[in-house]
Formats: structure tokens, sequence, C-alpha cells
């Protein structure tokens, strides 16, 4: 229920107005929030739990003041906002950062524990503030749960070193259809069968979308890695085998025949890729 400031008793008003002092520091800043806190369609001891969750993620009167009566008017229940005020601090450092961040978490359809869940993946995945927003504002509405996060940061940042690859990888996992343990593993076949970053990035979308298990992705790959030494024509092959309908432990056979028929990788990738494009599945 909307309260109209009229309804507020006097007991509000002090509850409030201790909240807004303890917030800012100026009376022109506390004269504009305590006419937004006043008007808030919360009770009193709700108002008083979101300008909490507010001062422990801002540090500066300026930004408080600013996102202080978003969150008031925000239809969020007042408990979600402390568990995401504090995944927004642990995640980023300035107050623009975290404004930005809190907007886009508190915007989303996630309840308070997804929310942190996502935050907390996003921090064990990225090292730098700017790709960590640049997640948050870009996949803060994924269809993944935030746990899924949390399980496929250790296997994305496995994969590759640095903060802009690792998000190019997440983004080829948020839409893969996929549990999140059998992301990690596809990720690990691919991990396993190359070894530049720039190689692995280009497979990785080949290895989700393959609809191949994790298992037979692993086989598929180090078949190719032991027929092959390059990682380009690791990639052709793995692409190709992948693709097909071949069975995993066939593909696995042909290319052992294929490794011990031939002595140059040359003619070992042409040999493959010709015998998976005419092998039925």
């Amino acid at each position: 229920m909307q309260l109209a400031p009229s309804a507020r008793t006097p007991q509000d008003m002090q509850q409030i107005g201790q909240a807004v002092s303890s917030l800012l520091g100026s009376d022109a800043d506390r004269a504009n929030l305590l006419g937004a806190a006043m008007a808030a369609p919360r009770s009193a001891e709700d108002v008083v739990t979101v300008l909490s969750a507010v001062d422990q993620a801002f540090s500066a009167d300026e930004y408080e003041a600013r996102f202080a009566p978003f969150a008031l008017a925000h239809p969020r229940p007042a408990s979600d906002f402390a568990p995401i005020a504090q995944g927004i601090t642990s995640l980023l450092g300035s107050d623009g950062d975290r404004e930005q961040g809190f907007v886009a978490i508190a915007n989303t359809q996630r309840d308070a524990q997804d929310a942190a869940a996502f935050l907390s993946g996003v921090d064990a995945l990225l090292s730098s503030d700017g790709a960590e927003l640049q997640v948050v504002r870009q996949f803060a509405q994924a269809p993944r749960h935030g746990t899924d996060f949390a399980t496929m940061a250790p296997a994305i940042s496995s994969l590759v070193g640095s903060d802009a690859d690792r998000v190019t990888v997440l983004g080829h996992t948020i839409h893969a259809p996929r549990p999140a343990a059998d992301v990690n593993g596809a990720l690990a076949a691919v991990d396993q069968t190359f070894g530049s970053d720039e190689i692995e990035i280009q497979a990785v979308p080949v290895a989700l979308g393959s609809g191949r298990t994790p298992q037979d992705l692993a086989a598929i790959g180090q078949a190719s890695s032991t027929l092959l030494g390059s990682d380009g024509d690791r990639l052709e092959v793995f692409r190709s085998a992948a693709a097909s309908r071949i069975p995993a432990t066939d593909i696995v056979g042909g290319f052992a025949a294929i490794d011990s028929t031939f002595g140059s990788d040359p003619e070992e990738l042409r040999a493959a890729l010709d015998w998976v494009a005419r092998t039925p599945g």
C-alpha cells in the first residue's frame, strides 16, 4: 500500500529522519531525500532498510543522494537491497561504477539470492572493474541463474587469460543449450585440445553448439591433437568432426588410422577432412 506523507506517524518521521541524517551531510541533500522518503510507498522500517543499503553501497553523498530516491521508489522488496549492495561493493570500487551496476541489477527479475550469486560469479571470473561492469550491464538480464556464472567462472578462467577473452567466452556460454556443468566439460575439452587463446575462443562456439557430450568432445579433441601439430589444423578437423554425425569412437579410430598412414600434417589434414566428409553418421 502506498503511504502518503500525511499517513506517517511522528515515530515514522523520527525513524526516517534519523536514517536520512545518517546518510547525508548537507541540509539541502537531506531535505530533498526526506521528501522522497516520506512519500515512498514503503513502511518506515523498509525506508530505513533501503537507506542503510544505500549507505553500504556508496561513500560519496553525491551518489547516495541521487541513488536513494531511485531505490525507495523501486518495486523491489526492501530486503533485496542489502545483499545486492554487498555484492556490488565487493565487485566494484568506484561509486560511479557501483551506481551503474546497482541500477542494472535492480532492474532485472533476479531475486536477491540470484543477484548475489551472479555478482559473485562475475567477481570470480574477472579482475578489472571495467570488464566486471561491462558484464553486469551486458549479462544481468541473461537467462542463466546466478549460480551458473559462479559454476562456469573457473572453467572460463582456466581456458583463457585476459578479461577481454573471458568476456567473449562468457558470451558464448550464456545462450548455450547446456547446463553449466556440461558447459564446463565442453570448455575443458577445448582447453586440452588447443594451446592458444585465440584458437580456443574460436573453438568454444563449435564445441558448445555441436550437441556432442563433453566426453565425445574430449575424445575428438584428443584425437585431433594427436593427429596434427598446429592449433589451426586441429581447429579445422575438430570443427568438421564435431559437426558430423560420426560416433566419437569411430572418429578416434579413423584419425588413428590416418595418423599411422601419413607422415606429414598437410596430408593428414587433407585425409582427415576428406574422411569425415565422406563418412556417413
